[in-house]
Order: C-alpha cells, then structure tokens, then sequence
C-alpha cells in the first residue's frame, strides 16, 4: 500500500471514529422569560393582587393569584444577566390599596434553560420576598 493511501485511511477510520461518537443534540420548545418571582408574605390570599417590579428604570406588574400559593412571576426585561440587581417590589389590592410600599430587594439573578444546556432559550430570573406591612 501506498505510504499516502495509508495516511489517509487512518484519517479517515479515525474521522469516521469521532463522528460517530457525537450525538445530536435534541432540544425541545420550553419557552422561558427574564424576570422576577415574587413571594409576598401575610397577604390575604382570597383575592388577587398586583404586583409590580422594577429594576432601574424598567417596570412591569404581573399578578400574584388568590388560589395560587406559590409567588407571581412577573417578566422584566431589566433582568438581562446574572449580575446582582436591586429589584423594587409594590404590592397593591385589585382596588389599588397598597399593601407592600416600594419595597427595595437585592437579588442576585440565576440562569434558566429550561430545554438543558447548549439549547436556547437562556433566561435570567431573580427571586425577592416581601411581607405586608
């Protein structure tokens, strides 16, 4: 056999090696936000709340449901990292009685993939906890 033939075949057995051991990632479809969950602590939990963040100059409200005993999530575009961030929490009635003032948190925000790693979405999510006062 030809020394060149002998070179390119033990290329080619050991490219053929590599390749086979690599599997394809499958991602699948789970969207996911940047944000904040808030939990709020001594509310009376038999009606709805609004609930309102904001980090820097960037607000949103979301609502923290009655029959829900978890927190409310409330997407936040200002969430971009997992740097820390000073998030300020205002919690009001449905009729817009505020029971929680603006509250300021610091949080440190974790990175979300939600379909596992190397597949998209990455979303960054803070967690704050704030009682009525």
């Amino acid at each position: 056999m030809n020394p060149r033939h002998a070179v390119l075949c033990v290329a080619l057995v050991g490219l053929a090696l590599t390749s086979a051991c690599e599997q394809p990632r499958a991602c699948t479809e789970i969207g996911a936000a940047n944000g904040v969950n808030v939990s709020v602590d001594g509310a009376d939990r038999s009606q709805d709340l609004v609930v309102e963040t904001c980090v820097e100059t960037a607000c949103s409200s979301g609502t923290l449901f009655a029959d829900d005993t978890g927190g409310a999530f409330v997407g936040l575009a200002g969430i971009d990292s997992t740097d820390p961030v000073e998030v300020t929490v205002t919690v009001r009635t449905q009729t817009g009685q505020v029971l929680v003032p603006a509250t300021k948190v610091r949080s440190t925000p974790r990175s979300v993939q939600p379909n596992g790693p190397g597949c998209d979405p990455t979303a960054y999510q803070a967690a704050v906890a704030v009682a009525v006062s």
